[in-house]
């Protein structure tokens, strides 16, 4: 998967987005007219641009990330599938369903892993 970024050129910056890490937040602040923004696929990206526009990323700590990542998979499993309508990675939605055991989570943690 090639990255997506955000470029502004009123501003001269690129923002690398990554994933659960506040890449939606950025990119609806952005999206308002006074950036002038757009996404661009960051292997797109001109030379010129690259070499003299400002680049910035956010990043989240690791922890915090894979605990959102669990939680977002295991709502949307839970409450709506994909909208290609392809699992996430089981099948069985109720491996998904967060509860308070470190037995569940440790098992998606393998599961993420076999999918690597």
């Amino acid at each position: 998967m090639i990255p997506l970024c955000i470029i502004s050129d009123k501003f001269q910056f690129i923002c690398l987005c990554i994933p659960k890490n506040a890449s939606s937040s950025l990119g609806k602040e952005f999206k308002k007219s006074q950036y002038q923004s757009y996404e661009c696929q960051y292997d797109r990206i001109g030379k010129e641009k690259v070499e003299n526009y400002f680049s910035f990323a956010l990043l989240r700590d690791s922890v915090t990330r894979l605990l959102s990542a669990y939680q977002e998979i295991s709502l949307r499993q839970e409450m709506s599938p994909r909208k290609d309508g392809k699992s996430l990675l089981k099948e069985d939605k109720s491996f998904y369903f967060m509860d308070d055991t470190m037995e569940k989570f440790h098992a998606f943690l393998e599961e993420v892993q076999r999918h690597k």
